[in-house]
């Protein structure tokens, strides 16, 4: 009888360990891929009869599947916030806060995994990356846990060589502005 009670705690705790970890993570998994991607563009503008050329090289990388991402949380957890706290493998730390909705059990607002802006910081670094969330019930903790997320560096890519034209003289001022764009045009560099 204490031999099947013993193995009936410890299946339901090894059951209860593999069903969390599949039920808390990002929606766009738990595997990144870095991808470098570069090329350059002429440009020709004209406006109020005068005519200027410029070019610029461009280079960006981005995050696959998703730079954004939602978290999700499907444990039946009753919270109203979730933060996500990154430990990355340099040593630094990131960390993000959502609204989170108990009923759908997942965030309210994507998380910005690899986007930087002057305001703030992506989530994720490259390689490995710890993340701790905290589930919050009107700031009291109610449950908390940890996933990782793996960024690989992926493939590099060239995109092929265009040339623009335009009526607005800035963008030959600053051809650089005009990158993300291209980068859109040319399908991140896939052809």
């Amino acid at each position: 009888m204490k031999i099947s009670v013993y193995i009936f705690i410890v299946a339901s705790l090894f059951l209860g360990t593999v069903l969390s970890a599949n039920s808390v993570g990002l929606f766009e998994g738990n595997q990144y891929f870095i991808n470098q991607i570069s090329g350059g563009f002429s440009i020709r503008c004209y406006q109020n009869g005068y005519m200027m050329d410029a070019s610029a090289s461009c280079h960006d990388n981005y995050l696959y599947p998703s730079s954004w991402s939602r978290f999700y949380n499907y444990t039946k957890v009753n919270a109203d916030e979730v933060r996500l706290v990154a430990y990355h493998e340099d040593g630094s730390i990131n960390e993000k806060t959502s609204q989170f909705d108990p009923e759908a059990g997942v965030s309210k607002s994507d998380f910005n995994l690899w986007i930087y802006t002057l305001l703030q910081r992506p989530l994720l670094e490259p390689g490995n990356n710890i993340i701790e969330f905290f589930m919050t019930k009107k700031a009291v903790l109610v449950q908390r846990g940890s996933f990782t997320i793996d960024v690989f560096v992926g493939e590099s890519r060239r995109c092929r060589y265009r040339s623009y034209y335009s009526h607005n003289e800035n963008d030959c001022r600053t051809p650089s502005t005009i990158c993300r764009s291209y980068f859109r045009e040319e399908n991140l560099c896939r052809y």
